[in-house]
């Protein structure tokens, strides 16, 4: 894939010139960004997993809520890659690494980090860091995300002065934590979840030099920024927001599928097999487990954990959707027609499992 990643960067001709400051740019912004999305679309695998991408996307969407009326609406996706990063690009489209996503601890940790990025495309900031006289090309901005993955093959996409412009200036990032602090603790999150986050990558970095996370390619993070994230947070006066509910139960189901993709089957299975075995009657874990197997294509052994999760209470209909869709593949049509349809009763509105569903009846 990275080999590929490389040869489209260098074949891309998607040149568009923004002039900064000009009535066109939010335009030229827009349309910079849907060739991007058409490029990396062709290359890059982007997570279809429902709850994976549901769960990115209302996280995403609470927050551009509060930005007010934008000249273009913002798009989430989840990349298929174990880097730990993220990325934007000018036109509001936001890309996670399912890396990071099974990285982070809370949903306040992810919409620390969405909200950062958002930052960065509100700011302008790969628009307002070009030289005088550069042209940003659809090219040269899928180069900077084959750089977050392999700075080698980064560089053979782009030239190497312009991929030095594209990691972020320290001034840039300040500005986009500033503003993503707010946007995070207006849309209800934990403004002092990313700076926890940041924290737990610079103590990553001490432990392992030599594998410094892909997002601090272009964040660059260092002790300082952890403490101007303090600073922005104090001199703003967020806070907390009094009640707020805990993670609920999308980040546990979404990172055993992002585990699952982002890391060895082998290791992700024990990981989850060790939990499920620890409490053999607790449903959720068995239905984690389910989740991870379906997600690594060994589907019997995934029918037989949500089955089991079924057994154990099937937590209030919820495995019916991931199990009627194992039944699918497994050709059980009747099997599937029953569990999506239970499902269904629930949850009308679900256009995936009318998809699955219409499998089963064809």
């Amino acid at each position: 894939m990275r080999r590929r990643l490389a040869a489209r960067a260098l074949g891309l001709g998607l040149a568009i010139v923004v002039a900064i400051g000009t009535p066109a740019r939010a335009v030229d912004e827009r349309e910079l960004g849907r060739r991007f999305l058409l490029a990396a679309r062709a290359e890059l695998p982007i997570v279809q997993d429902p709850v994976v991408a549901g769960y990115v996307e209302r996280i995403g969407e609470k927050l551009v809520a509060v930005l007010g009326p934008q000249s273009f609406d913002y798009r989430f996706y989840v990349v298929q890659h174990p880097a730990l990063n993220a990325f934007a690009v000018p036109g509001g489209y936001v890309f996670v690494f399912s890396g990071l996503l099974a990285r982070v601890n809370t949903d306040d940790e992810l919409a620390g980090v969405l909200a950062h990025e958002i930052g960065h495309v509100s700011g302008h900031h790969l628009l307002r860091q070009q030289k005088e006289g550069q042209v940003w090309t659809a090219a040269a901005l899928l180069g900077l995300l084959v750089s977050a993955v392999n700075p080698v093959l980064g560089a053979a996409g782009i030239a190497a002065a312009e991929t030095a412009q594209l990691k972020y200036s320290r001034e840039f990032e300040q500005e986009a934590d500033y503003l993503g602090l707010r946007y995070a603790s207006e849309a209800g999150y934990d403004p002092h979840a990313l700076g926890a986050f940041f924290k737990e990558l610079l103590a990553d970095q001490r432990i392992n030099s030599a594998g410094v996370p892909a997002y601090m390619l272009t964040h660059p993070l260092t002790e300082d920024r952890v403490a101007n994230v303090a600073t922005a947070i104090t001199s703003q006066h967020l806070k907390t927001p009094a009640g707020r509910p805990a993670s609920g139960t999308e980040l546990p189901e979404a990172q055993a599928v992002a585990r699952g993709i982002a890391e060895p089957a082998d290791v992700v299975i024990a990981r989850y097999r060790r939990m499920a075995d620890e409490k053999p009657e607790d449903a959720e874990r068995q239905f984690l487990l389910g989740r991870v197997y379906q997600t690594v294509g060994q589907l019997e052994a995934a029918r037989t954990a949500l089955e089991r999760c079924r057994a154990l209470g099937g937590l209030d209909g919820r495995v019916e959707r991931p199990l009627g869709t194992v039944y699918v593949a497994l050709k059980k049509p009747a099997e599937a027609r029953e569990a999506l349809g239970r499902y269904l009763a629930k949850h009308p509105e679900d256009g995936w499992s009318h998809l699955q569903l219409g499998k089963a009846l064809a």
